[in-house]
């Protein structure tokens, strides 16, 4: 049933924050049972929102130069940079299930996208 597949869902989402491999494996379920299920998976998707976002920001983080910093401390950053890029080999996945989850979403009205409106994102 729906109520046992959130349950199911939710214990992987606790699962795959123990490792860079169960995430990269977590946003890969993810994306297809985003593929396949639709409107379906889409209760899921919203629980899991937040660390998309969270995703999102480290890879944005990894992704994009510091202004901040000297030349020379920016040049060090660099070479560190290429083993942060690797784990971020999970990205791609998260982007489908996104991507899905908003096609499926917008086939259906949009709902889920506008279920918060008139709430402040915080």
């Amino acid at each position: 049933s729906e109520s046992q597949f959130r349950t199911l869902y939710s214990k992987l989402r606790a699962w795959k924050d123990e490792s860079e491999k169960r995430r990269k494996a977590f946003w890969g379920l993810s994306s297809r049972l985003s593929r396949e299920l639709r409107s379906i998976f889409l209760p899921c998707v919203g629980s899991v929102a937040e660390d998309a976002l969270q995703d999102l920001m480290k890879a944005r983080d990894v992704l994009v130069p510091s202004a901040k910093l000297g030349s020379k401390k920016r040049k060090l950053a660099q070479a560190a940079k290429l083993e942060d890029i690797q784990k971020l080999d999970f990205l791609p996945s998260l982007m489908v299930t996104l991507d899905y989850a908003f096609r499926a979403d917008a086939s259906e009205g949009g709902q889920w996208v506008r279920g918060d409106d008139g709430y402040w994102f915080q």
